[in-house]
């Protein structure tokens, strides 16, 4: 039999966890439910915490030029532009874009005998947090612009995995970002 999805769930709207609190269920599964849905409740009011943070951290005079270079490209948000400003604080550092996407854990490792070159999986090294909030960012980039969802289709038929696709379009988007502070402009599009 089972219970019914409450409605809102799928995205677990502020709807979907009221009606969970709601739900009709045993004692025995109440108690375990409210459990999670306290803890839920702490990691919520934990993540708005780090958020406003964030906020009051980019609200300072040392971050505002490179914050607005930054988010004039599609897809790149506060919290992608605070991570990469924070993580790749020194973008003169890196001599050329490979090194970038080494840093950031967005290059395939390489395994080479002679002639022989086989590509690897992602090197788990570098900024995983970061990593993940510029894949974020890719997403919404290549929904925003025609150029970058050509580069994704392209990908895409290459390699015939969403996953890494989405990777190849993340480290075109950080070496954007690198080249975009390299030289203090905005995006041109």
């Amino acid at each position: 039999m089972g219970l019914k999805t409450p409605p809102g769930l799928a995205r677990w709207s502020r709807a979907g966890i009221k009606a969970l609190a709601e739900l009709e269920i045993s004692p025995d599964l109440r108690f375990v439910l409210n459990s999670f849905l306290s803890e839920l409740d702490s990691l919520i009011r934990e993540r708005q915490k780090t958020e406003d943070r964030i906020k009051e951290k980019a609200a300072e005079e040392r971050f505002a030029k490179n914050r607005a270079i930054l988010e004039s490209h599609p897809g790149v948000g506060l919290l992608t532009t605070m991570g990469f400003l924070t993580e790749v604080y020194q973008p003169d550092r890196f001599k050329e874009e490979t090194q970038v996407a080494l840093y950031l854990g967005l290059a395939p490792g390489v395994k080479q005998s002679g002639d022989r070159r086989i590509a690897k999986p992602l090197l788990k090294a570098g900024q995983g947090p970061l990593r993940c909030l510029l894949i974020q960012a890719a997403w919404v980039w290549v929904g925003s612009d025609h150029r970058a969802a050509k580069v994704y289709g392209r990908l895409l038929r290459n390699t015939g995995c969403k996953q890494k696709a989405i990777v190849g379009v993340a480290r075109r988007l950080a070496i954007n970002l690198w080249w975009m502070l390299l030289r203090s402009e905005e995006d041109e599009n």
